[in-house]
């Protein structure tokens, strides 16, 4: 990076967070990446990003008071099935926590068999949990569960797949 520094930005702690530069060149071994005559370049400055805004970068550039959002965040419909299914999602949680839960990995994974039987996520958390207290049956049912998953559901075979050998690792 080569240019004149025209102005820096600092964050609430006082250490700068962008340097903006005029007749700046840019380049990474012998590919130019910015010119001067692009206009000022501006450098953000920090070793790792400790956070995200899904907003715009600048505020000023935006009309946030009148403007309309176009899409809203999907809220799936709530039916008794489906709050069955948030409760062993939370059960599982909770045994992973070690808090008090009315149903032990082994019964939720044979209510999912019988009540939810395209919940594949949940049945992955259980084999994690299989593995983590080496319970060999409950690891083997819940693979063999997961088998049958993938062949039902090949749509989503490879999640499974990928979750399995992030549990293996």
């Amino acid at each position: 990076v080569k240019g004149t520094i025209i102005t820096g930005t600092r964050n609430l702690q006082g250490k700068i967070i962008l340097i903006s530069l005029e007749d700046c060149t840019v380049t990474h071994g012998k590919k130019t990446l910015f010119k001067p005559e692009w206009g000022t370049y501006h450098m953000a400055v920090g070793r790792k990003i400790v956070s995200a805004f899904s907003g715009p970068a600048d505020d000023m550039s935006f009309d946030r008071i009148t403007h309309k959002v176009t899409s809203t965040t999907h809220k799936p419909e709530t039916n008794p099935k489906r709050q069955e299914l948030e409760s062993l999602y939370k059960a599982i949680r909770d045994y992973r926590e070690g808090n008090t839960t009315k149903f032990s990995p082994e019964a939720v994974l044979d209510i999912l068999k019988k009540s939810h039987p395209k919940d594949w996520l949940l049945t992955i958390e259980i084999l994690e949990l299989a593995r983590e207290r080496e319970n060999k049956s409950l690891y083997k049912e819940t693979l063999d569960h997961l088998k049958s998953l993938k062949q039902k559901r090949p749509e989503v075979a490879g999640l499974i797949d990928d979750g399995i050998a992030l549990v293996n690792t």
